[in-house]
């Protein structure tokens, strides 16, 4: 019988299974799974926190509560918001995140929706932003280097 093997924050689940429909099943039952054994044993797993791409600690950070902190920041305004949004990759920033954390005030209409800079960024489907191949180019090979 073969097995799925799916990492979690308290460790790794195995669904096993002979076919598909037995794989589809085990995983739309996943989520009950993970809700259960964290409601039961969620204050005793230790989850350790987000942290900064390889190279990067004295660039960037995450609090405890996993929002990112820029220990430097480049001076160009799109440089800035190409490295937020690529070090908080892959998890997408809503407009009014962004601007909390780079201090750009209305970074959609400075920076995101700039005719000339919109090929380094993408809008998600639910309105919130992340970087384009070559906005994740951008910071980098152009940004993170001039940075350290």
């Amino acid at each position: 019988m073969a097995r799925a093997r799916i990492k979690t924050a308290f460790g790794d689940i195995e669904i096993p299974y002979s076919n598909l429909d037995e794989l589809r099943k085990g995983l739309d039952e996943l989520h009950d799974v993970v809700s259960l054994v964290q409601s039961k044993v969620g204050g005793l797993i230790a989850t350790e926190g987000r942290k900064a791409k390889p190279g990067c600690e004295h660039i960037y950070d995450f609090d405890a509560n996993g929002r990112l902190r820029l220990l430097k920041k480049p001076g160009k305004k799109v440089a800035l918001a190409a490295l937020a949004l690529w070090a908080n990759d892959p998890d997408p920033m809503a407009a009014e995140e962004l601007e909390l954390v780079t201090g750009i005030t209305e970074v959609v209409k400075s920076v995101l929706g700039q005719t000339l800079n919109k090929k380094y960024f993408v809008q998600r489907p639910d309105g919130r932003y992340g970087v384009s191949p070559e906005g994740f180019e951008l910071a980098a090979k152009k940004v993170i280097p001039g940075l350290k």
